[in-house]
């Protein structure tokens, strides 16, 4: 499949195609890794070889967000990132907002691709992958700088119809709110 598809994984245990010989190192080859390191959880858990995953994304190339490190008053990712802090004054930077919110798209495409793949394998009982699992999305940055608030976290799949979906929570001064997802993401 090309670099930007999810394979299409039968239910059906078997081997993947092993890959080309590929620098893993290299940024640019971010979206290739990234799908190979996903095809091979879903037949993982398609094999039953495995109920749990961690997928660490390696940082893609700037070129594929649009940022040049040394513009936009930052000298790369890391400090454009810090640059977006709640906490200060300069965060409205469109420029700036728009390289970072374009970072997140990549990654949010990354995490579609994971879902739409568990969604794709069905299990014994007619149900997805998806359906039976739990996918949590998270990052290392909150807000602001590298605290622990105001970190957004995704939660995807039903764990079997244990955990309900469509509902949003807040966990602000240890209370928590919840209440349903006022915003939908579009497809």
């Amino acid at each position: 499949p090309d670099e930007n598809d999810v394979a299409t994984v039968s239910g059906a245990c078997k081997a993947p195609a092993p890959p080309t010989t590929i620098d893993i190192k290299n940024h640019a080859n971010h979206r290739t890794v990234s799908r190979l390191q996903i095809d091979m959880i879903a037949m993982a858990f398609a094999c039953d070889l495995t109920r749990v995953f961690a997928l660490q994304v390696e940082e893609p190339a700037p070129s594929a967000y649009g940022y040049t490190p040394g513009t936009l008053g930052t000298s790369d990712l890391h400090d454009l990132v810090h640059k977006l802090d709640v906490n200060l004054g300069e965060n409205q930077d469109a420029a700036r907002l728009e390289k970072a919110k374009a970072y997140y798209l990549l990654h949010a495409t990354l995490f579609k691709k994971v879902l739409d793949l568990l969604s794709s394998v069905k299990e014994s009982d007619g149900n997805s992958l998806l359906f039976h699992s739990a996918v949590i999305w998270c990052g290392e940055l909150a807000q602001p700088g590298h605290s622990y608030e105001n970190n957004k976290w995704i939660v995807a799949g039903q764990l079997g119809g244990y955990l309900k979906t469509g509902q949003w929570w807040n966990y602000d001064n240890d209370k928590v709110r919840w209440g349903p997802t006022q915003k939908q993401v579009p497809s």
